[in-house]
């Protein structure tokens, strides 16, 4: 069973959800059918089929990780539709160290853009300057609220 949806969007009459944490189903994008059609869901026999992504735990072949049972390189949360054949996602990555403590940082971390190419779903690229990826953030308790506070560079 997939579960464990992170972010959420409509598109031209679609539902989309994305997946990019926990150790089941697949990690990507993904479009909820109306039944086994195109449109809003609705009633119980909806169905949801993976757009693009990886399996949560990749084998090798046939998915893009190494070495074998690795987690899926993809770890998508929100994403947004520029038309039928772009999708922006922004990807979290996995933030890794070394053996001294240093950050090593995701390739794949960042603002993915990818293209319906010949009826397939390809990564083109992915920006990561200027988007202060794995920055601290503070959180603060107030009364019964939480404030955020984060540095941006404006």
């Amino acid at each position: 069973m997939v579960d464990n949806f992170r972010g959420i969007g409509i598109y031209n009459g679609n539902l989309y959800v994305s997946k990019g944490s926990g150790g089941n189903g697949d990690d990507g994008i993904f479009q909820v059918h109306s039944g086994t059609g195109d449109g809003l869901p609705m009633g119980t026999t909806n169905t949801i089929s993976l757009l693009f992504g990886a399996a949560a735990t990749c084998e090798n072949p046939p998915g893009p990780c190494t070495p074998n049972g690795a987690p899926s390189p993809y770890t998508p949360f929100g994403f947004w539709f520029a038309n039928p054949t772009t999708i922006y996602v922004a990807d979290e990555g996995y933030p890794n160290t070394d053996v001294n403590g240093n950050l090593i940082p995701d390739p794949l971390a960042g603002l993915e853009k990818w293209s319906l190419v010949d009826g397939t779903w390809r990564l083109l690229y992915t920006l990561r300057a200027g988007l202060d990826l794995y920055q601290a953030e503070t959180v603060l308790p107030r009364s019964h609220q939480h404030v955020r506070l984060a540095q941006y560079d404006r």
